[in-house]
């Protein structure tokens, strides 16, 4: 941990983003944007020093970066790759037509029209597209196949043997093959081949950058990519479906219930409105239920009889959505959103034999996925790619193992999983601004440790990272998330998401950032993190970057002393706003900066009004978070009631422009404005 805290304060220290930690601030506490004005003190803040960790103050040479108005240097040039001595384009020409397959599904065609949407952008060039049973393999014919074809076959281009959305890119003869593991992997591969021919990289819903050339040859490429996770969710809900698709995130084929939920939905399966109504005699089963209603009772409370009929009615729940999902892939059975599970006499006796609860749901899950599969087999044999996934989330978080000769085992077969079973390991009372392997994590680690020993490569992994309570605090998980992606790797993982301000449709806090840096991680869990935050800040604020970069190397380093001076958790429910931890005058700085940000672009109003809007709305974007923790934190202390009232307004005016819809995970930020009375 201590080593990995160095690397970070390491690169703080040299960009030297410090002052954070030396800030004074009014002596009152915050008052939720009151009225009542007090005086200030200055309290200085001398070094702290942590084992080999010491926070102190900048260098007096510091230069945040140049600041420039030379637009010239956001454009990218033309990589360097190997070709053939074969024109694919010229000057708005070009010989080449996509080939799919006859039967080709949308996603193909979508992948097609990408490629000659961002490859006709960058050179004037688009491509024909036609089927394959109206063209013929030929070691002379240029073609661009994309996906299963025939073509492919003939020119002995198999399907790659990579992971779901992995591809193999293949030039044979004077033909290209992009050829995934799937629709969504030759989708991916339309990416990489651009990537590699013109540079092409995207960062947001609205910035992707891509080469300009008129004249380009027919790459020689003999390329396999296969990511190091299968599946990986998008994490917020402030990306469009061509942006998820070009940061490569692709979920596995979820099933659930129909009108259901696709977790927490084992209520789903047995509604206690169906179940639960003594005046329906013939459907009444009160012993399928938690003695506590809160959830499933997964032993019936010991009755046999009960305990065959709810393992019977959950496996014919399952039978018809797999029946409802003809391409699905993954069938979810998770335990209610609650953190408590049933006490009867039978539930006790197996968590204290096994220590846990996910005894029991292990137990369950096999006499159902039994009978699932045998029924799977003769009705769909194709079909055998089917996960059953159940969580270990509180109160079955910790896994039924021991360990024997050094080695992790089941406590005895009861608890063996099936093997088609999968858990979905989501440690909500973790800390994520800690990695794993952190201290804080022990416990969570050796979780992930255990599950993967039950079920292999079947870890479906649940993490956080928002401050669930208030959307506007950002949550500072960028110095865990690398670290955390290679845990999860090593230790099984198929699938990960990240929920973060999933069911807002914009937020502040850098989340456009940790959307693109955790679609990196998902592939390569060992990319180059500084490099691609160096790239997004300079693409994604040009001239702003500088200023923007040096607020965000601030707030993560206000986080490291809150949490290696201050003792502060990171936990997702921890309140951390307070002035104990947003002192006034980092917040002060915090505005100055994105005030020089917006200064850094007024070059732009006239002379490109489009890019000018674009820079300013994210860097507004950003700047909501500083003044929502003045306003919340010193509103009454800072500003007058007219100055507070015009403060917040314009706060409001922002976040309705911007599409903020949620406060907190729970209530729309409409009650943010009646709180306010704006």
């Amino acid at each position: 941990m201590k080593k990995s805290l160095i690397k970070i304060i390491s690169l703080i220290l040299v960009l030297a983003f410090v002052f954070a930690v030396c800030a004074c601030e009014p002596a009152a506490e915050g008052n939720g944007g009151g009225d009542t004005a007090t005086s200030s003190t200055e309290t200085s803040v001398t070094p702290s020093e942590n084992g080999s960790i010491v926070i102190t103050d900048p260098p007096a040479d510091y230069n945040p970066g140049e600041q420039t108005q030379n637009d010239d240097i956001y454009a990218v040039s033309v990589p360097s790759y190997k070709s053939k001595n074969v024109v694919l384009c010229d000057d708005g020409r070009t010989d080449y037509v996509i080939v799919v397959s006859k039967d080709a599904p949308s996603a193909v065609y979508n992948a097609a029209n990408e490629l000659n949407y961002l490859f006709g952008e960058a050179t004037g060039t688009m491509f024909g597209i036609v089927t394959d049973d109206t063209v013929t393999w030929s070691q002379n014919a240029k073609y661009i196949s994309i996906d299963a074809t025939a073509i492919a076959d003939a020119a002995g281009v198999a399907k790659p043997n990579v992971k779901y959305r992995g591809y193999a890119i293949k030039t044979v003869g004077k033909s290209l093959f992009l050829r995934g593991a799937s629709t969504s992997g030759s989708t991916f591969a339309v990416y990489e081949l651009l990537n590699r021919i013109l540079n092409f990289e995207c960062y947001s819903n609205d910035e992707y950058e891509i080469a300009k050339a008129k004249k380009l040859d027919l790459p020689d490429f003999d390329i396999t990519d296969d990511p190091d996770v299968e599946y990986v969710a998008t994490p917020n809900g402030i990306m469009e479906t061509a942006t998820s698709s070009r940061l490569r995130y692709n979920s596995a084929g979820f099933m659930y219930p129909s009108g259901g939920a696709q977790w927490h939905n084992s209520f789903d399966y047995i509604p206690i409105s169906k179940y639960d109504d003594e005046n329906k005699p013939e459907s009444y089963h009160p012993k399928w239920f938690a003695d506590n209603m809160e959830n499933l009772c997964l032993t019936a409370h010991g009755d046999k009889a009960e305990y065959d009929l709810l393992v019977d009615t959950v496996v014919e729940g399952m039978k018809e959505v797999i029946e409802l999902y003809p391409n699905g892939n993954t069938l979810t059975f998770t335990h209610q959103d609650v953190g408590s599970w049933c006490t009867c006499e039978a539930c006790a006796a197996n968590k204290n034999k096994y220590g846990t609860n996910a005894a029991t749901k292990i137990m369950f899950m096999n006499d159902v996925v039994e009978k699932v599969e045998a029924w799977r087999e003769e009705n769909y044999p194709e079909r055998d790619n089917i996960c059953y996934v159940f969580f270990a989330y509180t109160s079955t978080r910790v896994a039924p193992v021991k360990t024997v000769n050094g080695k992790i085992v089941p406590i005895d077969e009861k608890v063996t999983p099936n093997p088609k079973l999968g858990v979905m390991y989501a440690p909500i009372e973790s800390d994520f601004i800690h990695p794993k392997t952190a201290p804080q994590n022990s416990a969570q680690y050796q979780d992930m440790k255990n599950w993967k020993a039950l079920v292999g490569d079947h870890m479906y992994y649940w993490f956080y990272q928002a401050y669930f309570y208030d959307y506007f605090i950002p949550y500072n998980n960028f110095d865990s998330m690398q670290e955390d992606h290679r845990a999860m790797k090593e230790q099984g993982a198929s699938w990960i998401y990240y929920q973060s301000k999933w069911n807002s449709k914009n937020a502040t806090g850098f989340e456009v950032l940790k959307t693109y840096l955790e679609s990196k991680l998902a592939w390569n869990v060992d990319s180059d993190v500084t490099k691609l935050t160096d790239d997004f800040f300079k693409y994604y604020f040009r001239a702003a970057a500088p200023y923007m970069k040096e607020y965000f190397m601030s707030l993560r380093l206000n986080y490291l002393n809150m949490s290696e001076n201050l003792g502060v958790g990171g936990w997702i429910g921890t309140r951390i706003n307070s002035v104990d931890y947003f002192k006034y005058n980092t917040l002060a700085e915090w505005k100055n900066l994105i005030d020089k940000a917006y200064d850094s672009i007024e070059y732009l109003k006239e002379k490109d009004y489009g890019t000018y809007k674009k820079l300013y709305d994210r860097i507004r974007l950003e700047s909501l978070a500083v003044r929502y923790l003045i306003i919340y934190l010193y509103g009454g202390t800072v500003y007058t009631s007219v100055e507070l009232y015009e403060e917040k307004l314009s706060f409001k005016n922002d976040c309705t422009e911007l599409n903020i819809t949620m406060g907190t995970e729970g209530t729309l930020i409409t009650s943010l404005w009646a709180q306010w009375n704006v």
